[in-house]
């Protein structure tokens, strides 16, 4: 009895549980698939319809056409119509894509292959009366509409597709066991060998021609160089003429004297500068009241001491560093301001860089009232060797300083350094960041470190009263190009390629990175 209780129990329970799920999940369940099922069956109905109104205006205008008046003949009618089912709307022939499938909201019997849907929609019309739809016309309009979205997919790109690089195969090494390795490809064309095999006896490519500014470069080192190495030429003057002079019955000093010291004077005159005697052609002395010197000056060696003097070298060493020097500023001058600026920069600083001396020594030098031949004759007493042999003892200190400003004030002055002093400031003030590259030096140094590296060895020569190089005239020549660059270089408009790489520099310098 216990058992048949406990099992009449739970088939009560269990069918009481079926029920309760039947009631209240299944049958919503149910209830929501037929309500889904309707709204589907509508939507499928208004489809139908749809495709039924636009095939019968399609029918209306067919009827029109094949009228015995129309003048459109039967292979233009296949093209309106085609035409037309393209110009058709997209929904319309998504609709009858649709339509020509069956649908499963739809009795099966009624979609039969032979019968359209259309006729299912019209009750008074039996569907022998109406058109049937072949599978020409659904296959017609289906074509027209992928050719249509075909063209436009291919249109969409606004770029050419890029083209993959065809791999090459590399040939293996070695012939033993060749066919064992791997075939290695590359992401480019192996170049093909030259029909002609060997190419060693082919010429090489002719060099590009030069710039306009590289001749205007070359045309002015030509011209500089020129001018330095007629003027040293000149130098030779006496010497060549006292060697073609000399002869063993006439003495030495009658030779020299008539033959040598004219030319050494007339040299001397007109490419050399002294402050002394610089004063005395302008007159100065003479308008102090000091005592000069008798001797005519022409006007012309009043204008031309200040010229002729920075192309003028005696010396070879002199000459050859200047030269140097020379050609290294001149790609840059002539870049930056073309050849006739750059040869007016040359001379404009040289002859201020000339001029500015007269100033300084008048400033500085507490010997400026002496005239030439009293400087002269003073500088010449107070040499350390003329005092060691006099005195037997080293000159003092102010021996040696009364001797520095003698020669600073009497000594002549030449050579084209003050110039190029000139020059190289420009440079270090339009394009300070540029390397230069210094003789016998391998680390290329920036023009203002080398400008200012410069004009700081000339103040400690000129501090330590060094007389082997031109102190005084090398700094007035860079003070020359500095003031030149600010009233008039300044105002000229550089080449749009020198602008241009100027400011990617300064740009560089302000995010850091290095030249």
């Amino acid at each position: 009895m216990i058992v048949t209780r406990g099992i009449s129990f739970t088939n009560f329970f269990v069918a009481s549980s079926a029920l309760c799920f039947q009631v209240f999940v299944l049958y919503p369940w149910h209830k929501q698939l037929d309500d889904d099922f309707k709204k589907l069956q509508n939507e499928h109905l208004k489809v139908l319809r749809t495709i039924e109104r636009f095939h019968g205006g399609a029918e209306k205008r067919l009827a029109q056409i094949n009228a015995p008046h129309h003048h459109i003949r039967h292979h233009e009618l296949r093209h309106v119509d085609i035409h037309t089912a393209m110009n058709a709307p997209l929904a319309l022939r998504l609709a009858s894509r649709l339509a020509a499938r069956p649908c499963a909201c739809a009795p099966r019997p009624l979609l039969t292959l032979g019968i359209t849907p259309l006729s299912l929609l019209r009750p008074s019309a039996s569907p022998s009366s109406l058109r049937p739809v072949s599978r020409i016309d659904i296959a017609a309009l289906r074509f027209a509409s992928h050719r249509t979205r075909t063209e436009r997919a291919r249109r969409s790109p606004s770029l050419p597709a890029p083209s993959k690089p065809t791999p090459s195969i590399a040939r293996p090494a070695t012939l033993t066991g060749a066919e064992r390795e791997p075939i290695r490809y590359t992401d480019f064309n192996r170049p093909t060998n030259p029909p002609s095999g060997d190419t060693s006896d082919a010429p090489p490519p002719p060099p590009p021609p030069p710039s306009p500014t590289e001749q205007a470069t070359s045309r002015f080192v030509l011209l500089i160089g020129f001018i330095y190495g007629a003027i040293y030429l000149l130098s030779w003057a006496p010497q060549l003429s006292g060697y073609a002079h000399s002869s063993d019955t006439a003495p030495a000093q009658e030779t020299f004297v008539k033959y040598v010291k004219p030319w050494h004077e007339w040299l001397m005159r007109w490419f050399t500068f002294s402050p002394s005697i610089a004063f005395e052609r302008l007159g100065f002395y003479a308008a102090q009241g000091l005592p000069a010197s008798d001797s005519e000056h022409s006007f012309l060696t009043k204008i031309t001491q200040f010229i002729l003097p920075a192309f003028s070298h005696m010396e070879m060493w002199h000459l050859a560093f200047n030269f140097f020097g020379m050609q290294a500023l001149a790609p840059t001058m002539v870049r930056y301001y073309g050849f006739n600026r750059a040869l007016l920069v040359y001379l404009l600083t040289g002859t201020l860089g000339i001029l500015f001396i007269l100033p300084i020594d008048r400033l500085l030098n507490p010997y400026t009232e002496l005239s030439a031949a009293a400087s002269t004759t003073r500088y010449l007493a107070t040499d350390s060797r003329v005092i060691r042999e006099r005195t037997k003892a080293l000159p003092t200190k102010a021996q040696t300083e009364e001797h520095f400003f003698l020669g600073q004030h009497c000594r002549p002055m030449l050579g084209g350094s003050g110039a190029l002093y000139g020059m190289l400031g420009i440079a270090a003030i339009v394009n300070p960041g540029a390397k230069f590259q210094i003789m016998f030096i391998p680390v290329a140094i920036s023009v203002r470190t080398l400008f200012m590296a410069l004009c700081a060895g000339n103040l400690v020569g000129y501090g330590l009263r060094n007389e082997t190089f031109g102190t005084v005239g090398h700094l007035t020549g860079a003070v020359a190009g500095v003031l030149l660059w600010a009233l008039w270089l300044r105002r000229v408009r550089l080449p749009q390629e020198v602008q241009r790489q100027l400011m990617m520099r300064l740009r560089r310098k302000h995010l850091g990175l290095s030249d």
